[in-house]
C-alpha cells in the first residue's frame, strides 16, 4: 500500500520509510535523507520516493546537496541515488560528495512520474542527500518526452530541436 507523504508543496527530509515508495503528490518539493551536519545514514537501508505526476506533466529535478559514499572507480557501485522514469529507464545514478553545498550533478527532465532510489551498502555511510523538484504541465499532447541537461545549461543525451526529444 502506498502511503502519501505529502501534497501542494512538499519539503521534508525523511527517513527510509517501511512503505515504499513514499508518493509525493505536490507541485514542488524538497526531499531526501539526512542533513549535511547531522549524523551519517544508516547502512543497508533501500530507500524509494515517487514524485507523482502525469504522462502530461513534466518533472525536473535537482540535487540541493549530495554526501553519499565515494565510487571505487568510475561507477557508483556501494552506495547510490538513482532517478527513474515512469518507464524504468534510469536517468541519472550518481554518488560522491559536492564540495560547500555545490552541486555537480546533472539536472534531471522528463514527463510523468519520477522514482527516486537510494541504496547503502555495509560500510563507510555518508550524511545523505537532498533532492529539490517541480511538476509542470507541458500542455498539448506530449506522447514521450526524455532530456538529461546538465548545470550550465548545455544539453547532454538531447536531440531534436532545442535539445529535446519527443513525440507529440
Amino acid at each position: 500500500m502506498e502511503a502519501e507523504v505529502c501534497g501542494g508543496s512538499c519539503s521534508a527530509v525523511l527517513a527510509c520509510s517501511a512503505q515504499r515508495p513514499d508518493v509525493l503528490t505536490g507541485t514542488t518539493g524538497t526531499f531526501g535523507l539526512g542533513t549535511p551536519n547531522g549524523e551519517d545514514y544508516k547502512p543497508q537501508s533501500d530507500c524509494q520516493w515517487l514524485v507523482q505526476a502525469t504522462p502530461t506533466q513534466q518533472v525536473r529535478m535537482w540535487f540541493t546537496w549530495i554526501d553519499i559514499e565515494k565510487p571505487q572507480g568510475a561507477t557508483c557501485n556501494f552506495d547510490w541515488v538513482a532517478m527513474v522514469a515512469a518507464d524504468g529507464t534510469v536517468l541519472q545514478r550518481v554518488c560522491g560528495a559536492t564540495p560547500d553545498g555545490s552541486t555537480a550533478f546533472d539536472e534531471v527532465s522528463t514527463t510523468g512520474a519520477v522514482t527516486v532510489e537510494f541504496h547503502s551498502d555495509v560500510s563507510n555511510q555518508g550524511k545523505g542527500f537532498s533532492v529539490s523538484y517541480e511538476i509542470t504541465d507541458v500542455g498539448g499532447a506530449l506522447v514521450s518526452c526524455t532530456c538529461i541537461f546538465l548545470w550550465g545549461g548545455y544539453p547532454r543525451a538531447c536531440g531534436g530541436a532545442g535539445g529535446v526529444d519527443g513525440r507529440w
